[in-house]
């Protein structure tokens, strides 16, 4: 396992806001750790320390899945290095000023964004996490080396962007026969697929 390619995810997992993109995110990971030549560890990111529900809901999601889940962000950024390349689940809250500047002082590490859907404003939170996201998602997606996106999150990943440079690095993740994120994620649908996508996508970063 020497050789193996090594990928960290990060994943949000803040509140209730991101269930769904945590759930297609870890399945995601499940199916990568089917093949040899990758160790995909996880990071879930969250604003603050993880409450003792979403140690629950985490473990319950991946019983298997070997993650640095509550170790704070500042701690895990220096662990960063250890990895070939970093994988970014988006939207998200928290830690994105680190990660920023540990991409503008590491460039030789590839990152990869995965932007799954806008945050619903349901409440004065979700607004905030929209704000503070889409506000970091566009220093970041600069900083990318690549951008992943779903049918339905395409435009918004340009909106947010707003930066022709950007666009080049947008790929399209497989059709998935419907343009609902709720069924795709919460199904998780085509995800063997998309994991062997991203596989071969991080082959040619790295």
């Amino acid at each position: 396992m020497g050789n193996s390619l090594r990928v960290l995810h990060v994943i949000p997992s803040a509140f209730e806001y991101f269930d769904d993109i945590k759930n297609y995110a870890f399945g995601l990971v499940g199916e990568m750790d089917r093949y040899t030549g990758i160790v995909a560890d996880v990071f879930t990111l969250q604003y603050g320390s993880p409450t003792h529900s979403e140690k629950e809901k985490t473990s319950t999601l991946a019983p298997e899945q070997e993650y640095i889940g509550s170790e704070p962000l500042p701690e895990a950024v220096e662990d960063f290095l250890s990895y070939d390349l970093i994988h970014l689940h988006a939207p998200f809250l928290g830690g994105a000023k680190q990660m920023l500047q540990w991409k503008q002082n590491h460039p030789e590490t590839p990152l990869v964004i995965t932007y799954y859907r806008d945050v619903d404003v349901t409440d004065l939170i979700a607004l905030g996490i929209r704000w503070y996201s889409n506000y970091y998602l566009k220093k970041l997606f600069r900083q990318a080396n690549l951008i992943t996106v779903f049918p339905w999150s395409e435009k918004a990943v340009r909106r947010i962007s707003g930066y022709d440079k950007t666009n080049g690095k947008i790929k399209l993740l497989s059709e998935f026969g419907v343009y609902n994120s709720g069924t795709v994620l919460w199904k998780r649908l085509r995800q063997k697929e998309t994991a062997e996508y991203f596989l071969e996508l991080y082959n040619y970063l790295v």
